[in-house]
């Protein structure tokens, strides 16, 4: 079977965390994607909404770095979901962002 790979566009609601885990709930039970937990996908879409919705924040000299704005392009792309989530190091850093990060409020 071919691996699924799903892309669901940016909402500022990806920057809070009971949001991004009531959506991989709902991403896992309807078997969108497969291979990953609940807690490892909401942390996958909250690093892409954290990131998302602190750019605008930046101050102009870093919003211009080049790898700042390659961040922030594939965050403005919407989130790329795949089964059996991304690469380890991506893994790691979104795990890392989801435990220290704080979530904004809706």
């Amino acid at each position: 079977m071919a691996r699924k790979i799903l892309n669901i566009g940016m909402r500022p609601e990806y920057a809070n965390k009971q949001y991004c885990r009531t959506l991989a709930q709902d991403i896992l039970t309807k078997g969108q994607i497969t291979g990953m937990t609940v807690r490892q996908l909401a942390a996958e879409i909250f690093t892409h909404g954290f990131i998302h919705s602190r750019y605008a924040g930046l101050p102009a000299w870093l919003q211009r770095n080049p790898l700042v704005k390659r961040i922030y392009t594939a965050c403005d792309n919407g989130v790329d979901l795949a089964d059996a989530g991304d690469t380890r190091v991506r893994k790691f850093g979104y795990a890392v962002i989801y435990l220290l990060c704080p979530s904004k409020k809706i």
